[in-house]
């Protein structure tokens, strides 16, 4: 299967072959020089290097992964049903850390960066979302779905006050944080890491 990138600027299209069993849409940095393409039933994720035609990561076959870009061109979250790591771009030889789920699952959670590339989403369980510093994995804040639902997908809002998750029935999930940090804040609690981060 081939994927398609489209140059607005100039109105043109480029072909990338050789993907198979993708399992979810790829991702590509701000920048326009990577391209990272999860899998799934095993097939490999990999990052390529669009400006030398070259794969710069081969990621350990896994029955799923998905990864995402951070919007400040710093980061490459990749997660796996067993666990999240983090590169820093350019350098995908080892991960700038590891977060290991407790409970790992067959089927990957979504990762989603806050729009300054501050701040990481990432379930740690099939209905409990944790909200990281992107830079050092920091757990700054933590999420309970109502009713078990599990997170398929999730985004934060431009202004970094919404993240909202997507469920497989199609529920729609949204925690208002900038409502959330208020009630802490009034109770001493507020998450000082996320303050400077969003």
């Amino acid at each position: 299967m081939d994927l398609t990138l489209f140059d607005l600027d100039r109105r043109a299209a480029q072909g990338v072959g050789g993907y198979t069993g993708l399992a979810a849409p790829p991702s590509l940095s701000p920048d326009g020089r990577y391209l990272f393409s999860g899998n799934w039933r095993g097939e490999p994720g990999r990052v390529r290097d669009l400006q030398t035609g070259t794969e710069t990561l081969l990621l350990p076959p896994t029955p799923h992964m998905t990864g995402e870009f951070s919007a400040d061109g710093r980061w490459l979250a990749a997660a796996t049903g067993e666990e999240v790591r983090v590169y820093a771009v350019g350098r995908f030889d080892v991960p700038a850390y590891t977060r290991r789920r407790p409970y790992p699952q067959d089927v990957t959670g979504p990762v989603a960066f806050g729009a300054k590339g501050r701040l990481l989403a990432c379930t740690e369980s099939r209905s409990v979302v944790v909200i990281l510093t992107a830079a050092t994995g920091e757990e700054v804040a933590r999420l309970t779905a109502p009713d078990h639902l599990a997170p398929t997908h999730l985004a934060f809002s431009r202004d970094g006050s919404v993240l909202a998750g997507l469920t497989r029935g199609r529920s729609m999930i949204v925690w208002h944080l900038d409502r959330i940090r208020a009630r802490l804040a009034r109770m001493g609690l507020d998450w000082q890491e996320a303050r400077a981060a969003r």
